[in-house]
């Protein structure tokens, strides 16, 4: 009978020394395993970076290349550019306020008399 208890303390400690070399190895594993998620989320932001970077740079360029067309094209069927229409806004309101300046005064009505016939 001592040999049978013998055996199940041994069995019994050979199973904890399992336990805590499984606990062990789980906890290193875990860590290994966030040290790579994080690496490969870092990678994928930097990659993220470099093609959102390059997006906007081509859509810049592409802005670019169609501001230029539109406005030869405008300039070919002779729309006159938002300077022009400036410069034309300015001239128009001199011209305007020159008239003003030089134009006589309307003629007055004699209202006073027309009412003070009325009333008579």
């Amino acid at each position: 009978m001592g040999a049978f208890t013998r055996a199940q303390l041994e069995g019994s400690k050979t199973f904890e020394a399992l336990v805590r070399e499984g606990v062990e190895f789980q906890r290193k594993t875990q860590v290994a395993a966030e040290q790579k998620i994080s690496e490969a989320t870092h990678r994928i932001n930097d990659f993220a970076t470099q093609l959102s970077g390059g997006a906007s740079g081509q859509w810049g360029r592409l802005s670019t290349i169609f501001e230029d067309r539109v406005g030869r094209a405008l300039e070919g069927l002779g729309v006159p550019t938002a300077a022009e229409v400036a410069a034309l806004t300015a001239r128009i309101e001199a011209l305007e306020a020159a008239l003003k300046a030089t134009a006589p005064p309307p003629p007055q009505r004699p209202a006073a008399a027309k009412k003070s016939r009325g009333a008579a």
